[in-house]
């Protein structure tokens, strides 16, 4: 799942976007944990449909100097 996301980072980051954002549900233990190891930060709770999410944002300065 991680090389997966890595290579979707990257085809993202060459077409010129320069943040990516991500949510998971907030007791989604498992989609929280791979959404913090490909890099993201952690921005606050959202609430989508009436459930609360954790709101995560990757900018392309960050991720390119890991």
């Amino acid at each position: 799942m991680i090389v997966a996301t890595y290579c979707c980072v990257s085809i993202e980051w060459k077409m010129n976007v320069t943040e990516l954002n991500a949510v998971a549900l907030l007791n989604n233990i498992s989609s929280n944990r791979v959404i913090q190891k490909c890099g993201f930060i952690q921005y606050g709770e959202i609430d989508i449909d009436g459930k609360a999410h954790l709101y995560y944002k990757l900018r392309k300065s960050e991720w390119a100097g890991k």
